[in-house]
């Protein structure tokens, strides 16, 4: 089971309030993350070139929904050491900024407010155990490729852990200030996410 299966329960409760100051409840985020993954396979593999904005959230959300296996890059990703970790691990989809370089061998499947997603021109379904649910990057961005497997239940009682010991509930609000490719970052978004609380935000670095 996702371990964002239950969220929509929060219903018009604020999940998201973005830097403009446009707010989502947890019933939009939702609507939005089912939507943006309607033609995406079910257990492809996904790199999703990520920052603490509107677009990454509503894809991570729906993909992990949706059994996706996902790992979130930085958006700012050195394009040589992205070309270099694609042609190792040949994810069936990029997800990633409208701006940002196409990469061969992958064409344009559909675009979303201001991401894009790309497919395999020769999609190839990869094998996938049914129980993991994220892959997370462990290099920097110009190291050794190496990707951590994570299963939904390592995933779900991790968050669970953490919210019994910091005593979160959906009173609560967090403003980002660490990248959502960095795991405490991402800890950060499931724990609030799965206790209904509020997340602001922002892409500013933590000095500015």
């Amino acid at each position: 089971m996702s371990f964002f299966a239950e969220i929509g329960k929060f219903n018009n409760k604020v999940s998201i309030i973005t830097q403009s100051n446009l707010k989502v409840s947890y019933k939009k985020l939702i609507f939005l993350s089912k939507n943006s993954v309607e033609k995406i396979n079910p257990r492809s593999l996904i790199f999703l070139l990520g920052g603490n904005n509107l677009e990454t959230i509503i894809y991570y959300v729906g993909l992990v929904n949706s059994k996706s296996v996902v790992t979130i890059l930085d958006k700012n990703i050195n394009y040589n050491f992205l070309k270099k970790i694609i042609l190792r691990y040949k994810p069936n989809f990029v997800i990633l900024p409208i701006g940002h370089l196409n990469i061969s061998g992958y064409k344009i499947q559909e675009t979303f407010l201001e991401y894009k997603v790309l497919i395999q021109k020769k999609y190839k379904k990869i094998p996938m155990y049914n129980k993991l649910a994220i892959l997370l990057n462990t290099s920097g961005s110009t190291g050794s490729s190496k990707l951590v497997r994570q299963s939904y239940e390592n995933y779900f009682e991790n968050s669970k852990a953490i919210i019994e010991k910091i005593k979160l509930s959906k009173k609560d609000s967090v403003i980002t200030t660490l990248p959502i490719s960095y795991t405490f970052g991402l800890s950060i978004i499931n724990t609030y996410l799965i206790s209904g609380a509020k997340i602001i935000l922002n892409e500013y670095p933590i000095l500015q």
